[in-house]
């Protein structure tokens, strides 16, 4: 009894306190769709919501040697955001699932450090090579989602107008 009460008097009076950094990603998922052998980019924002200055450490779970991520480490202070770009690339068709993890370190040196972090859920389906995926791969230069794919379909309407004008122009030149 006299043990028990010496450990709450001590609790009481020596508080133990574990603090963590905080970590904050936008999207909280990632949907690509890709051609096999060509590079799909795609962006995330990365921020720091705690009070503290920290390290962040940014990775994929699996597939390592198939997305590349710049930066892949960096310090932001209190309330800060950066970009990170991912470059997604295949190897072959098929359909890719793994995390990009998002770790948070404080970046001073104290007692207790307690790291903090996200894992985004990233589905990549890479198509095979054909040319009707052409505007899927310009949507994937720089635009994502679905304004990439209209874009990309808008640039191929275009070369085919370009193209039928120039014929139509050699066939009534030849006649």
């Amino acid at each position: 009894m006299k043990l028990l009460k010496y450990i709450l008097f001590s609790v009481l009076i020596f508080p133990v306190s574990a603090l963590a950094i905080g970590v904050a990603v936008r999207p909280a998922r990632l949907d690509i769709q890709g051609i096999s052998n060509s590079a799909a980019r795609r962006e995330i924002l990365v921020s720091n919501p705690s009070k503290d200055v920290a390290i962040f450490d940014v990775y994929p779970d699996n597939f390592n040697s198939l997305i590349d991520i710049m930066p892949a480490s960096f310090v932001l202070e209190s309330g800060d955001q950066k970009k990170i770009y991912l470059s997604v690339k295949p190897g072959k068709s098929g359909r890719f699932a793994t995390n990009i993890s998002v770790v948070a370190r404080p970046l001073s040196e104290s007692a207790f450090n307690a790291a903090s972090g996200v894992k985004i859920p990233l589905l990549f389906e890479a198509l095979p090579q054909k040319e009707e995926n052409l505007a899927l791969a310009i949507s994937n230069l720089s635009l994502g989602g679905r304004t990439g794919i209209v874009f990309g379909y808008i640039i191929l309407t275009g070369i085919f107008i370009l193209f039928f004008r120039y014929a139509l122009t050699k066939l009534r030149k030849s006649s």
